[in-house]
C-alpha cells in the first residue's frame, strides 16, 4: 500500500494516532474519513501535475522570464496531487477532500449508472454518489500521454493509476481503444446534442478530454445506447461550487478556490506561445496593479465554467455573469462565445503540439455537412498550438480555432519557478538567513498571528518572517483573531447584513489547528450585528461588541432632538455579548442604552453615565464605535475601548445580566477625554485602540491621534488609580509610566496609524506594536529601541486601492502553543518553510515597482553609507549577502548586515529598502540585519547599482545607506 500524506494537514489526534501506532493498518482504516474533512477551501484546484515544459512541438528546458514559452503549466506549483489510500478499497484525495472508490464498476449506460448509484454502499459508507463533472475533472493527470496509434502504443492514462484502477476501451467488444469515458451527472443544458437525446459531460481519461456525449440514444457500437465507466465518490458536497466576489477594481476573487480572475478577457485571439508572452506583458505593466498573473493551467481554467449556462440555453457564455466575455461570430455565422488557452500542454505520442483550451461558447464540429455543438459549452479539448485554424478534424469533424481567448489569473496558492533562474545566487535561506531565533525559548514569543484586513487568511509567522502555518476564515476578518492555548484558533468574520460601518464582523468561530470548524456564532439581524472585537473568557465562553439600533421614537424618548440624529432616525448604541459554546446560547448581556444619562441630569455630576448628546452626530448611526473588549479575571471587569468618545470605559462583569441593566452596571470608570462627560481638562486618548490590561492596576493602550489636534500615534502604560463604586471614583487622574516614542510630536511626527492598530507586552518586557494602517509590526524595548521589524506581504484590494493592513498582531510562545507545534517539528523559532513569505489569498500583489530612490545627504559613510551624523564613524552597511543577482531574479533574498555602531533609537523606523529604483517586495529587521526580497526584472541593464537602505532620523528627514551591488545578465 502506497501511502501518501502531508501530516500537518491532519488533525493533531489523528497525527498522534498514526505515530503510534507505526501506521498500521488498522490505524489507517481509521483515518480515512477523518482526513477527508481537513482542507481550507471547499473547491481546492488539485495541480495538474504536468512537470514538463513545451515549445510549439516538442519538450524543452524549463525556459526562463522573458524568454518565449516561459510561464506554462509545469512552471506554476499549485495543491500537488496528494491521495491517501484508505486499505478499504476506497482513496481519499487530501487537498479535495473527496473519498473515491479506488476500483470502478464496469461500463453501464447513463440512466444503469444512475439507478446504480440509488442505494450503492461500499466499505461501510452509504452516502456514495455519482461524481459531478467538477469533482471527476479533479482527478485528471496531465502527465498522461495521448496515442495516435489505434493499439495503443505510447500511451499512458490521464489518472494516477497507483491509486485508481483504469481500463482502456475493449477492442476485443469492437471498442475504440480511447473509449474510456467516464460517467458523470452533469448534463448539457443546451437541451440536445448531435445524437438526437441529452448529452453528458463526461471524462475521458484515455485521451484527456471533457465532452459532451450522448445519453439515452442509440449512438453506441452497433446502434446500441453508450456505456460508460462508473466510479463513486463522498464527501465535501460543496466541491465544485464557486464563490465568486466583484473586488470592484477589474478582478474577481473566488472564494471557494483562493484564486483572483481579470474580470475582462483579452478582446483578441492569439496562439499559444503568445498567449504566454501577453500574461509576461501584463505582469510588466503590473496589469490592474499586480505583477504575478499566469495563464490559468486546465483544472484552473475548468473551476470558473457554469454548467448551467450555455449560448442556446441562456444566450450566453458557460461562466457566471460576473465576467465580461468577448464574443465571436463562430464558422455558422452565429453569435458565440470563443475558447480560452490554458497553460496545458496536451501530450499525444507525437509530441506537444496541441494546449489545452476550455470551451465558454459551442464546442462545434462539422459533420453531415453542417456545423453542429458536438462537444457544448464547458468542454475541455485541444488546439494546436501555432499554424492555421481549420474544421473537419476527427470522428466529430472538430473546429480548431488557433487563435484562442486569454483570461489571467493570480493566487498566492502558486510559485511562478520559472522566474528565478539564478536560485543559487540568494535564494537558499539556509545558508543566508542569520540565526535570528537562536536566543528564543519555549517561553519566550517566537511567533506572531495576524490576518490581513482584506484578505481571509489568518498567519502564524515565525520572527524569521516565514509563514509556518495558515488558516482560511469563513469570510473577511472582523477584524480580531487569537490563538488560543494548545493550537485552536478564535476567529472574527465579516458577513455583509443591514448594518455596515467600519469593523463589521458578524461572526465569530474556533478553528482546531487543522482549520476545522469547532463551533461558529452569528448575528446579523436588522437590529444587531457583532463588530470588531472578542475576548476569551477562562470558562471557555466569549465576550463579543455588536450595535445594536435604536429608532428614532427610542432616541427622542432618551432626550434627544431629531435634529440630533442621522437622516434615517435611527442611532446604533452597543452592547456585550457574552456566548457559551457549550449550550450554544447567549449568557449574559450588558446594553449601552440602560446607562445613559436621564435628560435634565448634568453630565459632569454623573461621570458613571454616558451622555448622549456629547455623541449625537448627524453624519453616522455609528455613535460610539467599539474597537476592542478584553477581560480581568482579578476584578471580573471588562475594559472597552470607544473610538468616538475616544475613552477607554471599565465595568463590572460579577453582576447578572439582570443587574448589569441597572445601576450596577454604569461605568465603574473612564479615562482619556473629559469633554466626554462634561468636564473640562486636556484630552489625552485621540481615536484609541486596543486597550488591554497588563495587570490589575496597568492598563496598555494604543493612542491613534488624529489628523487636526494630534498628528502622530503613540502606544502608553497606564498605573489606573483605586476606582470604587462612588461617582467620585470614576474619573480619578491615572498615570503614564510608560510611552513610545517618548518625546511626543518629535520622533512620532513620521509614524501615525489613524486608525485600527495595537500593541502587546511581551514577557522580556518588550512591546511588540502593530502599526495597522502600513501592515508594519516592529518589537520595542523599554529604552525605545527597535529590535525586530516585519512588513505584512500580503496585499489586497481596499477602497483606496491595494493595502496590506493588519487590525492586530499577537505574539505567542511555543510553549503556549503547545504539542501541535512540537509535534510538527515548529517548535524552535525558525520552523517553517525555507522561502520568504508569498502573496497569498484573496488579493495580494507583489509589491516591486519603480520609485524614485531617496535623495542622498550628507557625507559618505562606511560601506557607500550616507549620514548626517557627527561625531565618529558613522553607521552603515557592513555587507551584503549574496553581492551579486541576475537580472530577472524572483522573489531574491538579500541579508544585510548593518554597522556595530547602528543605534536604533535614532532611526524610529525602518522606511525602504531598494536596489536602484525597484523597492523590495517585503523585508524584516531583526537589530542590525535586515532580510529583503526583489523580484528584478529581466529588462535590468547589467551594471554595479546601489543597494538603498532608508530609515528617517529623529528630526524626520531620511537618513539614506549605501552599498554597492551587481546585477548580472540574466541567464539563458
Amino acid at each position: 500500500m502506497r501511502i501518501t500524506m502531508k501530516l500537518k494537514r491532519l488533525t493533531p489526534i489523528v497525527a498522534l494516532t498514526l505515530v503510534l501506532s507505526g501506521c498500521a493498518l488498522t490505524s489507517l482504516l481509521d483515518v480515512g474519513e477523518a482526513i477527508a474533512a481537513t482542507n481550507d477551501l471547499n473547491y481546492a484546484i488539485v495541480d495538474t501535475n504536468q512537470s514538463k515544459t513545451y515549445d510549439n512541438y516538442a519538450e524543452i528546458s524549463a525556459p526562463a522570464a522573458g524568454q518565449p514559452f516561459s510561464g506554462q503549466d509545469a512552471q506554476i506549483d499549485g495543491n500537488q496531487p496528494n491521495y491517501f489510500d484508505n486499505g478499504d478499497g476506497t482513496v481519499t484525495d487530501l487537498v479535495t477532500g473527496l473519498m473515491w472508490t479506488q476500483d470502478y464498476f464496469g461500463k453501464m449506460t447513463y440512466s444503469e449508472a444512475v439507478a446504480y448509484a440509488n442505494g450503492f454502499t461500499y466499505a461501510g459508507y452509504s452516502d456514495w454518489r455519482l461524481p459531478t463533472i467538477k469533482e471527476l475533472y479533479s482527478l485528471i493527470d496531465f502527465s498522461g500521454v495521448d496515442g495516435m496509434d489505434p493499439s495503443g502504443s505510447g500511451m499512458v492514462p490521464f489518472i494516477d493509476t497507483a491509486y485508481f484502477d483504469f481500463a482502456y476501451g475493449d477492442t476485443s467488444a469492437g471498442e475504440r481503444i480511447i473509449d474510456s469515458q467516464w460517467v458523470t451527472t452533469t448534463l448539457y443544458v443546451s437541451g440536445g446534442s448531435f445524437g438526437g437525446g441529452d448529452q453528458m459531460f463526461g471524462v475521458n481519461f484515455a485521451d484527456g478530454r471533457i465532452k459532451g456525449y450522448p445519453v439515452n440514444t442509440t449512438a453506441g457500437p452497433g446502434g446500441q445506447e453508450k456505456t460508460y465507466y462508473v466510479r463513486f465518490v463522498r464527501g465535501n458536497t460543496a466541491y465544485g461550487e464557486n464563490d465568486f466576489i466583484n473586488n470592484g477594481d477589474g478582478t474577481i476573487s473566488d472564494l471557494a478556490t483562493g484564486l483572483m480572475w481579470s474580470q475582462n478577457d483579452s478582446g483578441y485571439g492569439m496562439n499559444w506561445e503568445e498567449a504566454l508572452a501577453y500574461v509576461e506583458d501584463l505582469n510588466d505593466q503590473s496589469y490592474l496593479g499586480y505583477s504575478d498573473w499566469y495563464l490559468p493551467n486546465a483544472k484552473e481554467l475548468q473551476s470558473i465554467v457554469d454548467y448551467m449556462r450555455s449560448p442556446d440555453a441562456t444566450n450566453s457564455a458557460a461562466i457566471d455573469p460576473l465576467f465580461n466575455v468577448t464574443s465571436i461570430t463562430n464558422e455558422d455565422g452565429d453569435l458565440d462565445w470563443g475558447h480560452y488557452w490554458s497553460g496545458t500542454t496536451h501530450v499525444t505520442t507525437r509530441g506537444g503540439q496541441s494546449a489545452v483550451y476550455i470551451a465558454f461558447g459551442r464546442g462545434l464540429g462539422y459533420m453531415n455537412g453542417q456545423f453542429i455543438d458536438v462537444h457544448g459549452a464547458g468542454c475541455q479539448r485541444s488546439d494546436p498550438k501555432t499554424g492555421s485554424p481549420s474544421y473537419g478534424n476527427g470522428p466529430q469533424g472538430d473546429v480548431r480555432r488557433v487563435q484562442n481567448l486569454v483570461r489571467v489569473v493570480r493566487s498566492g496558492a502558486s510559485s511562478y519557478v520559472a522566474s528565478s533562474p539564478d536560485a543559487s545566487s540568494g535564494n537558499d535561506e539556509s545558508q543566508n538567513s542569520p540565526d535570528l531565533g537562536s536566543a528564543l525559548g519555549a517561553e519566550d514569543e517566537a511567533y506572531v498571528l495576524f490576518a490581513p484586513v482584506g484578505g481571509q487568511t489568518a498567519y502564524l509567522i515565525n520572527r524569521d518572517g516565514e509563514v509556518v502555518h495558515d488558516w482560511q476564515l469563513s469570510g473577511r476578518p472582523g477584524n480580531s483573531v487569537y490563538l488560543m492555548e494548545g493550537g485552536d484558533l478564535l476567529a472574527t468574520y465579516t458577513i455583509r447584513g443591514e448594518l455596515s460601518a467600519g469593523g463589521m464582523g458578524g461572526g465569530v468561530e474556533l478553528l482546531t489547528w487543522d482549520g476545522d470548524e469547532a463551533w461558529s456564532f452569528e448575528l446579523t439581524t436588522g437590529h444587531a450585528h457583532l463588530h470588531h472585537d472578542v475576548a476569551m473568557l477562562p470558562n471557555g465562553n466569549v465576550l463579543m461588541i455588536a450595535w445594536e439600533t435604536k429608532s428614532q421614537a427610542e432616541a427622542l424618548a432618551a432626550g434627544l432632538s431629531s435634529n440630533q440624529l442621522p437622516d434615517s432616525g435611527e442611532v446604533w448604541s452597543e452592547m456585550v455579548l457574552e456566548y457559551s459554546p457549550t449550550l450554544d446560547r447567549i449568557v449574559w448581556e450588558w446594553h449601552l442604552w440602560d446607562h445613559v444619562l436621564p435628560a435634565g441630569w448634568h453630565a459632569a455630576g454623573h461621570p458613571e453615565k454616558i451622555d448622549l448628546d456629547f455623541f449625537a452626530d448627524t453624519r453616522t448611526e455609528d455613535w460610539w464605535h467599539f474597537n476592542s473588549i478584553a477581560y480581568s479575571a482579578e476584578h471580573d471587569q471588562i475594559i472597552l475601548s470607544s473610538r468616538v468618545a475616544s475613552e477607554f470605559w471599565i465595568i463590572d462583569h460579577d453582576l447578572t445580566t439582570t443587574e448589569a441593566a441597572g445601576d450596577a452596571g454604569d461605568l465603574l470608570y473612564r479615562w482619556g477625554n473629559p469633554a466626554a462627560y462634561g468636564a473640562s481638562g486636556t484630552q489625552i486618548l485621540y481615536n484609541q485602540h486596543d486597550c488591554e490590561w497588563l495587570d490589575e492596576n496597568t492598563v496598555l493602550v494604543f493612542d491613534n491621534g488624529n489628523r487636526r489636534e494630534r498628528p502622530y500615534s503613540r502606544v502608553i502604560e497606564v498605573d489606573l488609580p483605586a476606582y470604587g463604586d462612588s461617582s467620585s471614583t470614576r474619573v480619578l487622574p491615572a498615570t503614564i509610566v510608560w510611552q513610545y516614542p517618548d518625546e511626543p510630536g518629535g520622533t512620532s511626527d513620521a509614524w501615525f496609524a489613524d486608525h485600527i492598530s495595537g500593541q502587546q507586552r511581551l514577557r522580556n518586557g518588550n512591546t511588540l506594536i502593530c502599526s495597522g494602517v502600513e501592515g508594519r509590526f516592529f518589537e520595542v524595548t523599554p529604552a525605545g529601541e527597535i529590535v525586530w521589524e516585519y512588513v505584512n506581504p500580503f496585499y489586497s484590494s481596499g477602497p483606496d486601492g491595494q493595502t496590506n493592513e493588519v487590525f492586530r498582531a499577537e505574539a505567542y510562545s511555543a510553549e503556549y502553543i503547545g504539542d501541535v507545534l512540537a509535534y510538527f517539528g515548529l517548535s524552535d523559532a525558525q520552523a517553517g518553510p525555507s522561502s520568504a513569505p508569498q502573496n497569498v489569498g484573496v488579493g495580494g500583489p507583489s509589491q516591486s515597482g519603480a520609485s524614485s530612490p531617496p535623495q542622498q545627504r550628507g557625507t559618505q559613510g562606511p560601506g557607500g553609507a550616507q549620514s548626517p551624523m557627527a561625531g565618529g564613524s558613522p553607521p552603515g552597511i557592513v555587507s551584503i549577502s549574496p553581492t551579486a543577482l541576475s537580472a530577472g531574479s524572483f522573489n531574491a533574498l538579500l541579508t544585510i548586515t548593518l554597522d556595530a555602531q547602528f543605534s536604533p533609537p535614532d532611526f524610529v523606523q525602518f522606511s525602504s529598502v531598494a536596489i536602484g529604483e525597484y523597492e523590495a517586495l517585503s523585508f524584516i529587521r531583526q537589530g542590525e540585519t535586515i532580510r529583503a526580497w526583489f523580484d528584478l526584472p529581466a529588462s535590468m541593464t547589467p551594471g554595479t547599482y546601489d543597494l538603498i537602505v532608508t530609515f528617517p532620523g529623529r528630526n524626520g528627514e531620511p537618513i539614506t545607506f549605501r552599498y554597492p551591488i551587481d546585477i548580472l545578465a540574466q541567464r539563458p
